[in-house]
């Protein structure tokens, strides 16, 4: 691999944690919709996407090893593969939350639904709550 051919899969793997990113963004606002709106139907495409996350995590690290292995990276090259690998963990340690969330909503309707009328579970607008934007699809 030449060093032009290596700093393009430096770039490519910094791509792959925009979208690993994007990804557990989508994964904590969608949970946060469905535990907002008391959403327990969202929770298995919610875990179903937990473990696209993982996966992309499990790819991504394995890319940066390889990278490391056949290259041997200078300094500063070693210090982007190096936050390569810290940021993917942390981006799935916070995806890991999503599905958390979900098993919040599932727990307190299979708690407290048979003691609530089915209106208490409907989302409510509290005078002066912040209005956020929609997720995109």
């Amino acid at each position: 691999m030449t060093r032009e051919l290596f700093h393009r899969e430096l770039t490519r793997l910094q791509d792959e944690v925009l979208v690993m990113g994007s990804m557990v963004e989508k994964a904590i606002l969608d949970s946060l919709q469905a535990l907002r709106d008391g959403d327990a139907g969202s929770s298995q495409r919610i875990v179903d996407e937990d473990s696209r996350i993982n996966a992309k995590r499990f790819e991504i690290e394995d890319q940066c090893i390889f990278v490391v292995a056949s290259q041997q990276p200078m300094a500063s090259d070693l210090r982007m593969l190096a936050s390569i690998l810290y940021i993917i963990t942390d981006l799935e340690r916070i995806a890991d939350h999503a599905p958390g969330s979900m098993s919040a909503v599932l727990l307190a309707r299979a708690t407290f639904a048979p003691l609530l009328p089915s209106e208490a579970w409907a989302p409510k607008r509290r005078p002066g709550a912040c209005v956020t934007s929609s997720s995109p699809s």
